[in-house]
This record gives C-alpha cells, sequence and structure tokens, in this order.
C-alpha cells in the first residue's frame, strides 16, 4: 500500500469516526457546500454531479 495508502486507510477508518462521527459531518457539510457552489462550473460540474450523487449516498 505504501506510506500514502496507510495514512488514507487511518483517515478514513480510525480518525474520521472519532468523537461520535463529529469529523465525519464537517467533512460532510464542507464537500456538500463545495458540490452546491460549483455544480455549474463548466470546467468540472461532471465531477462536482458524480461527487454529489456519492455524497447523498453516505448522507
Amino acid at each position: 500500500e505504501g506510506t500514502n495508502g496507510i495514512q488514507a486507510l487511518d483517515l478514513i477508518g480510525r480518525k474520521i469516526g472519532q468523537k461520535n462521527g463529529e469529523y465525519f459531518r464537517e467533512l460532510y457539510e464542507m464537500l456538500d457546500g463545495f458540490c452546491t457552489r460549483h455544480a455549474s462550473h463548466p470546467a468540472f460540474s461532471a465531477e462536482v454531479t458524480g461527487l454529489k450523487k456519492a455524497l447523498d449516498q453516505l448522507g
């Protein structure tokens, strides 16, 4: 996996879930706001749409 993979697994698997999911909720809200602000951006609206769909499945 390498260092980056291990750190990513640690972040997602352990740290994001701390404080009864508070960190996850903050990350979710940040990403959801990003999607709302940039959904119609001509350079990456397709990517933002995909991210928003993934977030909606989590939330």
